[in-house]
């Protein structure tokens, strides 16, 4: 089972954030887009990702990341990312917002 949480990996600048499974929920597949693989439940959540380049992303070079969460929202055109996360040296989350474009419509 994947607990909730993250991880980052500094030497290859990949940030990792995974939520925990709901009730019957289980690990399906996963969708890679480049520098986003999204992982989906047997219900089509979206319960993780991976993001690549990470510090790039996020624009920082101390990246000393303390705590990171993500939402997802699905359409039937794309999947809206939304990454929030602090590091040693911010005072408040900050936020990155990615548009993952669907050349077809999700089937889980």
């Amino acid at each position: 089972m994947i607990n909730s949480g993250f991880f980052y990996d500094a030497t290859n600048d990949i940030l990792a954030i995974h939520k925990e499974f709901k009730n019957g929920e289980k690990f399906k597949t996963n969708i890679d887009v480049g520098s986003v693989v999204l992982d989906l439940s047997n219900k089509g959540r979206i319960i993780g990702l991976e993001l690549m380049n990470a510090s790039d992303i996020f624009k920082k070079e101390d990246f000393d990341v303390t705590e990171a969460k993500f939402d997802a929202d699905i359409t039937p055109k794309n999947i809206l990312i939304k990454i929030f996360l602090k590091t040693k040296n911010s005072v408040a989350m900050l936020p990155a917002i990615i548009a993952v474009p669907l050349d077809r419509p999700l089937v889980v």
